[in-house]
């Protein structure tokens, strides 16, 4: 009995020396794995291949995967910044409904860039992606405080007679998560503004190389109202503030 008991206490306490893992520990492993070229099968991909920094490449790429092809054309896609990623939230695709982030990094670790991930190391990713956050905007003040031009693309942004762009994207993501078509080829992600200054080009394909083209295909397309070249400016001077 008393040799039970002892055992009992040796299991008991098996493991107790091991280090917790913290949400540090956790963060510090995803950004090494991020780094990383082990997931990838040709030895030559990784995330960073596609998020710098955790941000985007401003290019377009067709995952076979998960991309179709239109009218033997393969379907393109511009990589989505993923910083603030944990405020943005899902969908976390331009067209695929994934609601779950750990759903999204297994499916780029293991099935487009052809590795495995242990459930430790996508949890260590997710970790990493969600402690990214959206670095200081060179367009606004550190005090906040808008500029006359800024101010007055702000009152356009939330007229609904004119800009009318608050309800698709309300503060504080300006972004949401039902899909829109904006005519340029089908329905998508209606994706977040935030640091809209440096994610150029715009919308899923990257058809729209400035703010100025996407207005302009906006008003076109009677998105939105017809605006003045100083209304176009003065809203281009506050998306860039997002």
């Amino acid at each position: 009995m008393r040799f039970c008991f002892l055992m009992l206490c040796a299991l008991s306490f098996t493991g107790c020396d091991k280090e917790p893992v913290t949400e540090d520990t956790l963060i510090t492993r995803g950004r090494e794995l991020f780094r990383s070229l082990q997931f990838s099968s040709d030895g030559k991909t990784s995330c960073v291949t596609c998020h710098p920094e955790g941000h985007t490449d401003n290019r377009n790429w067709h995952f076979a995967a998960i991309h179709d092809t239109t009218a033997g054309i393969p379907d393109s896609f511009r990589t989505i910044t993923l910083w603030g990623i944990a405020q943005t939230g899902s969908p976390y695709l331009w067209k695929n409904s994934f609601r779950s982030l750990e759903s999204v990094t297994r499916l780029y670790t293991d099935t487009i860039m052809g590795g495995t991930a242990s459930e430790d190391e996508v949890a260590a990713l997710v970790a990493y992606q969600r402690s990214l956050a959206f670095p200081k905007n060179p367009n606004l003040a550190d005090n906040g405080q808008l500029t006359e031009a800024q101010a007055r693309g702000k009152s356009i942004y939330e007229d609904p007679n004119r800009g009318n762009c608050a309800p698709c994207h309300p503060a504080p993501t300006y972004g949401s998560p039902i899909p829109k078509n904006i005519y340029t080829g089908g329905t998508f992600r209606t994706v977040g503004l935030r640091g809209l200054y440096s994610i150029a080009p715009y919308f899923h394909n990257g058809s729209a190389k400035t703010l100025h083209e996407v207005i302009e295909h906006y008003a076109g397309n009677g998105l939105i109202a017809p605006l003045t070249a100083q209304e176009r400016d003065d809203l281009v001077e506050y998306l860039k503030t997002l």
